[in-house]
């Protein structure tokens, strides 16, 4: 579909050349065994072959935080299981519901929205809505967030956050 550098450029040697293909089919890649691991564990698995982190559910389970389930489409997919990449894998973690559904929020600012996100994950907490002080930017950090560090609050709750 596309060539980079254009067809009759002149380029030096050894030069790379970037071709853009359309497929009738996305490539394949063989499911992880996510299944006992930590969900941020399991985002770098997932981000590394190219796959996406789905819904998260949590169930109460004596194993807090733990991976129980790896789902696909609404079932169980099992490790090997060819799965086709930019697809989005739910994964079912155990919860400990002794603990009464709470959690620490943790401190968000002076990193990446994406590293916030996973951070969010470990702690049992979502994203919510994203401010931005000034145009967006890829390397922006987060600058304020809402509720504060350190405030004990209910799993699941969003974290608002800043990023400048």
């Amino acid at each position: 579909m596309q060539q980079l550098p254009k067809a009759e450029a002149m380029v030096k040697n050894n030069r790379t050349i970037y071709l853009t293909l359309n497929t009738d089919q996305l490539p394949e890649v063989g499911m992880p065994d996510l299944v006992d691991g930590s969900i941020r564990n399991a985002y770098m698995i997932l981000k590394s072959i190219g796959l996406l982190l789905g819904k998260i559910t949590y169930v109460p389970d004596i194993a807090h935080n733990a991976i129980l389930e790896q789902r696909y489409k609404g079932n169980i997919i099992k490790p090997g299981t060819p799965i086709a990449m930019g697809q989005k894998v739910d994964l079912y973690v155990g919860i400990n519901t002794s603990k009464n559904n709470m959690t620490i929020v943790p401190n968000l600012c002076g990193i990446t929205l994406e590293e916030a996100e996973i951070i969010l994950l470990i702690a049992n907490l979502k994203l919510g809505k994203v401010n931005y002080n000034s145009t967006k930017k890829p390397t922006s950090f987060v600058t304020k967030q809402s509720p504060e560090e350190g405030q004990d609050v209910i799993i699941e709750k969003e974290v608002e956050v800043w990023l400048d």
